[in-house]
């Protein structure tokens, strides 16, 4: 398990970070993969980014207006996962998108 921190100056991180930083903890390209292998790799990360950046966008929209409607009291709410991505909307999304990998 690897463990890591992002830092930001103050600002929110944008969706394309959130993205890659989710995409790196899903697909871990090893040292010793190379060739074709190495580039489907580097394909699957690129698209599986795409992908959440397109989520993490819509979520981190509609957070912001439930915290500008309601302020701090916002963090004492249910958690709404209608804007979460679900994996059948991901794989079909990915599908349609970027085809088939192997390994």
């Amino acid at each position: 398990m690897t463990f890591g921190v992002m830092i930001t100056n103050g600002g929110p991180h944008p969706a394309d970070k959130w993205a890659e930083v989710t995409a790196k903890r899903i697909v871990e390209i090893g040292e010793n993969i190379a060739g074709e292998s190495r580039a489907a790799a580097i394909k699957l990360e690129a698209a599986i980014i795409d992908i959440l950046t397109e989520h993490h966008t819509t979520v981190q929209e509609g957070e912001r207006g439930k915290l500008e409607e309601h302020g701090h009291e916002r963090l004492s709410h249910d958690l709404d996962v209608e804007h979460h991505l679900s994996l059948d909307d991901a794989a079909e999304h990915f599908g349609r998108h970027h085809g088939v990998y192997y390994f």
